[in-house]
């Protein structure tokens, strides 16, 4: 049986389903491993079902790398305002889990190698040669993007032809486009009542959390649910200066984790599911204006109708009928796009479910299997 090894430079395995779903796609016809650092980012549950190769750094060096970038960048950040712009960006830890990577992948030639962002992709074309390309975020100016061999690519994955063309421009490298869905058996019908609003996935300031919260706080007739992992400083903010609405039960969290299918089921007892980015994140960054988020797709195979920002990405959602698209966060805002879908639920909740059918993980991904049966 061949051999595929998926790499990754995150410690956040996880919540990245396109990686579960692609081994659980390839498992049946594969020999087939991941190779992953060490949970941390969003907590310390390992994956069990799965076989993960995990690099763990040692600590000290990893204090030092880190904390050598932090104080670099903050001075780079004040060249950047007061005398000339750089786009230099300090990366010593990035640096340091190439080499880890690059060691742990020696153990792997001969494998078929899909290499996830550039960095890894690097690391496979310099440490075995070519490799699948597994596109999930882009990093401005990746510095590690720029040192990629793109005649050593074999295959591109990634999301849409927004991407491709940003990365790529006009070369041609065989592309396959697959969501970061789930899989087609874990949609879930749910029939009973709906109630409340949900937040799905990564609580992180930088997705304009704290304006859902900002909403419920005008709006005592609605209620949100939080449910998902927490980013550190997020968590203290929202401990610290809403914890009016946690402890009158108008914003509950959930942390749990649960497996695709649960996670799913989940969802689908809530009315309608939030999906943003800040405004700045998006001007700043590329990866947010065209990259539809994961959550996304949970709640539409939960046939939760989405209001999301209005980016490319989400775009789709709008001419699937399955949400709408906002262009600020106001309360009032949001509160006019809820009334519409709540006007128009059963519409929108139908919809949400054919927009998942469309998307989902394992249809858009068999021609990707196909080509690796016939040339891996």
């Amino acid at each position: 049986m061949r051999k595929i090894t998926i790499v990754s430079s995150d410690d956040i395995i996880l919540y990245q389903p396109t990686i579960l779903n692609l081994y659980d796609l390839l498992k049946l016809d594969f020999e087939i491993n991941i190779i992953s650092f060490t949970p941390e980012y969003l907590g310390k549950k390992r994956e069990q079902d799965k076989n993960i190769d995990y690099i763990t750094p040692n600590k000290y060096i990893k204090f030092i790398y880190r904390k050598s970038d932090l104080l670099l960048n903050a001075f780079l950040k004040r060249v950047d305002k007061y005398l000339i712009k750089t786009q230099h960006r300090a990366s010593f830890y990035r640096d340091f889990q190439a080499r880890l990577l690059a060691k742990s992948l020696k153990k792997y030639i001969g494998n078929v190698i899909i290499a996830v962002d550039p960095m890894p992709l690097y690391v496979a074309q310099k440490t075995i040669g070519s490799a699948h390309f597994l596109s999930l975020e882009m990093i401005p100016n990746d510095p590690y993007f720029k040192k990629v061999d793109s005649s050593k690519i074999i295959s591109v994955i990634i999301q849409n032809q927004y991407r491709y063309d940003f990365l790529f421009k006009e070369k041609s490298i065989r592309t396959f486009f697959i969501q970061n869905a789930p899989l087609q058996n874990t949609s879930y019908i749910n029939q009973s009542n709906r109630e409340g609003l949900i937040w799905a996935g990564t609580i992180v300031k930088d997705f304009a959390i704290l304006d859902c919260l900002n909403f419920i706080e005008k709006h005592n007739e609605y209620t949100l649910t939080l449910k998902g992992a927490f980013e550190k400083s997020t968590q203290m903010i929202i401990e610290n200066n809403y914890q009016h609405l946690l402890s009158s039960n108008r914003v509950k969290v959930n942390n749990e984790y649960l497996k695709a299918e649960d996670f799913i089921k989940f969802i689908s007892n809530f009315k309608i599911g939030f999906c943003f980015y800040n405004w700045d994140l998006i001007k700043s960054n590329y990866n947010y204006e065209t990259a539809p988020s994961g959550k996304l797709f949970v709640y539409l195979a939960a046939g939760v109708p989405v209001i999301a920002s209005n980016v490319k990405a989400f775009k789709f959602l709008e001419t699937a009928g399955a949400g709408v698209l906002v262009d600020d966060y106001e309360p009032e805002t949001l509160f006019n796009a809820i009334k519409k879908i709540e006007n128009s639920f059963q519409e929108y909740s139908s919809n949400a479910y054919k927009a998942f059918q469309e998307n989902c993980f394992d249809i858009n991904a068999i021609p990707f299997k196909a080509y690796l049966l016939n040339n891996a």
